[in-house]
C-alpha cells in the first residue's frame, strides 16, 4: 500500500515540474550588417524572458555576433526603457538562446542590432561591425 501510494504521489506532483507555463511569439529576422531593427509591442503573461535564433543564414562561416534588448515602452507610448542588454554569439548549426533575465509582465519589444555599440545609450561610435543575418525562426518567449 505504502508503494502504491508514493507511486500515485509522484503521478500527481511530477508533471507540475515537467510542464512551466510559457507564452511566445515566431518570427524572423533579415539585418543588413551596421544596423537595427526593433520588433513589435507585444503582451507578454509571465515574468521570465528569452529569445532563440534558429536556422541562420550567414554570409560567412563560423560564429557570429548580434546585440539584443529586450524593452518596454515608455508612458503613452512615447519612448522606450531598455530592461536587459546581451550580446549573443551565435552559429549555423545550433538554437541560439539568450536569457533576458525577470522584468514582470506586460508589453515589451525586442531590439536587434548588427554593430557593437548598437542600443546603448550613450555610446561613442559604432564599434565592431558584425555580420549581416537571417534567422528564419526566432522565438520571443516569456516563462514561468
Amino acid at each position: 500500500m505504502k508503494k502504491f501510494l508514493a507511486f500515485l504521489l509522484i503521478i500527481l506532483v511530477f508533471p507540475t515540474f515537467i510542464f512551466a507555463k510559457s507564452q511566445g511569439y515566431v518570427s524572423f529576422i533579415d539585418m543588413a550588417t551596421n544596423t537595427t531593427l526593433n520588433g513589435s509591442n507585444r503582451d507578454y503573461d509571465y515574468k521570465n524572458y528569452k529569445i532563440s535564433l534558429s536556422n541562420i543564414e550567414l554570409p560567412y562561416g563560423g560564429t557570429q555576433n548580434i546585440i539584443i534588448s529586450l524593452n518596454s515602452k515608455g508612458f503613452l507610448g512615447f519612448g522606450s526603457t531598455q530592461l536587459s542588454r546581451v550580446n549573443l554569439s551565435y552559429s549555423l548549426k545550433n538554437v541560439n538562446t539568450a536569457f533576458m533575465g525577470s522584468h514582470g509582465s506586460g508589453k515589451r519589444f525586442f531590439a536587434f542590432g548588427t554593430y557593437e555599440n548598437a542600443l546603448k545609450d550613450g555610446s561613442s561610435g559604432h564599434g565592431l561591425h558584425y555580420a549581416s543575418i537571417i534567422a528564419n525562426k526566432v522565438e520571443m518567449i516569456s516563462y514561468e
